[in-house]
């Protein structure tokens, strides 16, 4: 009959009985001196570099254990429970069950762990007038402050807008957070095709943290080009269909989708649009001029030529071009949209 030749029990499961094969072969064979770091405001756990956020703590330990325990050689761990945690100032006692195979044997095991433990500096509470970043925004539509309203709540919910100052083309808006002011300006770079640049200076110096203080300020210059507006580029009439980080426009001259460099929309003027009607089909497409009222013929073909079909039209270097109509739906008329005078015109001669 077998027996345990280190206690005498008969119940044995290998060489030795449950009992003595636990003390003499655990699942966990050792642990890695790896410092815990938590940041006590957010309660993130950071270890091997790399900050961490967690429904709970527990299961934040239970994390760290499981990358920082050594467990035995042809161990398979199955779960690792937090049973009991206690916070010191230096170090966490901690609690833990732990079941798994070894040897074709399931364990239950229970461990008592010191983890070193270390705390970030806490940050000093921010009144309602502390700002680190400065967005300069210049050329902004009502839509680009909403949507940095939007953006500070649904990705910085713990950053506010301290100030908000009224400049000649814009304004600048005093952020909380140089991190969240220089990630707004990249949305807006990505999403209106603004053009950012950025500075900083020094402001201060943290001692509890060690560190000097800066704060950043970013010029977005947003394109005063809008989707539907006709702008000139190379020398061409152009629709501006899209506008983000890079700019999509139909050209007039040639019918065909084209893009635009961002950067190359600072400076554009854009071409009043005019609404006027064709008043002749063959042997070209003819339309009504919108100011001399006379015929004049189309440098590009419309999609529908028949008589009193209406059109928007743009008049460069003294040739009409027709906005493709599909897209007319699309852009809502801006300021260059001028007074419809083919109407006006109509409504004269039937008074």
């Amino acid at each position: 009959m077998k027996f345990c030749p280190r206690c005498g029990s008969k119940r044995v499961v290998s060489v030795l009985c449950a009992s003595c094969l636990r003390e003499t072969t655990p699942l966990i064979t050792g642990t890695t001196t790896t410092k815990l770091t938590l940041c006590p405001e957010t309660k993130k756990l950071k270890w091997k570099g790399k900050w961490t956020t967690y429904p709970t703590l527990r299961q934040g330990i239970a994390a760290y254990l499981k990358d920082t325990l050594t467990f035995a050689l042809h161990a398979q761990p199955d779960t690792l429970t937090v049973t009991l945690y206690k916070e010191h100032n230096k170090h966490l006692d901690v609690d833990i069950i732990i079941e798994g195979n070894l040897e074709n044997k399931h364990y239950h095991e229970a461990y008592h762990l010191t983890i070193p433990l270390a705390k970030e500096p806490s940050t000093p509470q921010k009144h309602k007038d502390y700002f680190e970043g400065t967005l300069q925004l210049r050329n902004p539509t009502p839509h680009t402050k909403q949507f940095i309203q939007n953006l500070l709540l649904k990705s910085h919910p713990g950053v506010h807008i301290a100030k908000t100052i009224q400049r000649k083309n814009g304004y600048d808006i005093l952020l909380s957070s140089n991190k969240a002011t220089y990630q707004i300006a990249q949305a807006l770079h990505k999403t209106f095709g603004a053009t950012i640049k950025t500075s900083t200076h020094l402001w201060g110096h943290d001692r509890q943290r060690s560190k000097h203080l800066q704060r950043l300020t970013v010029l977005v210059k947003i394109p005063a080009v809008r989707p539907g507006d006709v702008i000139t580029y190379k020398d061409r009439p152009v629709l501006i269909q899209t506008v983000g980080k890079t700019t999509y426009g139909y050209d007039l001259s040639r019918q065909k989708k084209i893009s635009i460099p961002s950067s190359s929309l600072d400076e554009q003027e854009t071409l009043p649009i005019y609404e006027t009607s064709i008043v002749q089909n063959q042997p070209s497409v003819y339309v009504l001029h919108p100011t001399t009222f006379q015929p004049i013929p189309l440098a590009n073909t419309p999609r529908s030529t028949a008589i009193n079909t209406p059109l928007s039209i743009v008049l460069y270097k003294q040739q009409a071009y027709t906005l493709p109509s599909t897209n007319k739906a699309k852009h809502t008329p801006s300021s260059n949209y001028t007074t419809p005078l083919s109407a006006q015109k109509k409504t004269r001669n039937k008074n």
